[in-house]
């Protein structure tokens, strides 16, 4: 027997084991972007296709306020929805039920911080007086700078912020709108599961990656970021995770789905 040959799978192992980790991590990653962007495609189209189908009565200057509509937030659309505030012992689930339609169709792709269950990295931000659920557009994005964010759901206006097709009216008119989201990288996330001591005994269950630089962390990571509250997390809903013992900004895009319908008004 030769005895220099021990340990070689072991070695191949090794050598291995981080070329496949990636693999896998990337397929997982790049798998849920294209599902998010999927689902994110769908509900613009619902969303979109329904208000078109909204009844005469029901007019506006803007699609945002068309959105804000009692006859929409009944049964269509909530935008206070994309942030939802449970109680403790409440059944998600149950409650997603009785939602409106289409918030019912973004709800697969909303995440639990453990406090709220909301589209990933979406704060409230008052602007002209009116509560708007958005996204950062940027990493170094300043909450008081209001170019830097964009509503989740978004009305196509120009520079000077009037829409870019007619209004609704009585007549008729367009409904044209994006929907953003933010895509993280989270299945490769260099974090530690907060069961990981008592569920499982192993304080190593993190994983890296080499993410975006940012000035905004300077000292070295502390000994736990529970991925629930730190990778969408932040003021500014950018998140954090771990890279080589530093705090990072995860790798994020947005994606948006768009779509546009004719509302057409038969009257006498």
């Amino acid at each position: 027997m030769n005895t220099q040959r021990k340990g070689q799978s072991l070695v191949e192992f090794a050598l291995v084991a981080l070329v496949l980790y990636l693999l896998l991590g990337a397929i997982f990653t790049f798998g849920h972007a294209l599902y998010v962007a999927q689902q994110v495609q769908l509900s613009a189209d619902l969303l979109a296709r329904e208000v078109s189908r909204t009844p005469a009565s029901v007019t506006a200057p803007s699609l945002r306020e068309v959105l804000r509509t009692e006859t929409i937030e009944d049964s269509l659309f909530r935008e206070s929805l994309l942030i939802y505030e449970y109680s403790e012992g409440e059944n998600l689930a149950e409650t997603i039920q009785s939602w409106p339609l289409v918030n019912r169709q973004l709800s697969v792709v909303m995440v639990d911080d453990g406090e709220t269950f909301r589209i990933p990295g979406a704060r409230e931000r008052q602007i002209g007086g009116q509560t708007r659920i958005q996204i950062a557009r940027t990493f170094d994005a300043d909450f008081s700078e209001d170019g830097d964010w964009i509503d989740v759901v978004e009305e196509l206006v120009d520079e000077s912020g009037d829409s870019v097709f007619p209004p609704m009216t009585d007549r008729g008119g367009v409904v044209a709108l994006r929907i953003n989201y933010p895509v993280h990288s989270a299945f490769l996330t260099a974090m530690e599961s907060p069961l990981a001591d008592s569920q499982f005994g192993d304080p190593n269950t993190k994983f890296i990656e080499v993410s975006n630089p940012s000035s905004e962390f300077n000292v070295g990571a502390p000994n736990r970021l529970d991925p629930r509250v730190e990778l969408y997390g932040g003021e500014n809903g950018l998140g954090r995770q771990y890279e080589w013992g530093t705090q990072v900004r995860p790798y994020r895009r947005i994606v948006t789905g768009q779509a546009i319908y004719r509302r057409e008004i038969f009257t006498p």
